[in-house]
């Protein structure tokens, strides 16, 4: 088996400039775990793997069924 038979041709990115919150929407809006992220020339820069995110952040209840995310550094 080689690479290519596995691999994703669908490729999502992002810029350095986006934010988390819009990280999050991306991933659920492409059904992807992972984004990559890329300058204006779009040269990869790395890429945010799903579990990095979640790893990272405190989901809080708000009134409601709303959450809000915060980044736990």
């Amino acid at each position: 088996m080689k690479a290519r038979e596995i691999m994703s041709r669908n490729i999502f990115s992002v810029s350095p400039d986006t934010t988390v919150k819009e990280v999050f929407k991306k991933m659920l809006e492409y059904d992807t775990s992972y984004l990559s992220v890329v300058d204006q020339e779009n040269k990869l820069l790395g890429y945010i793997p799903e579990e990095y995110l979640l790893a990272r952040v405190k989901f809080h209840k708000t009134k409601g069924e709303d959450y809000t995310i915060h980044l736990n550094y």
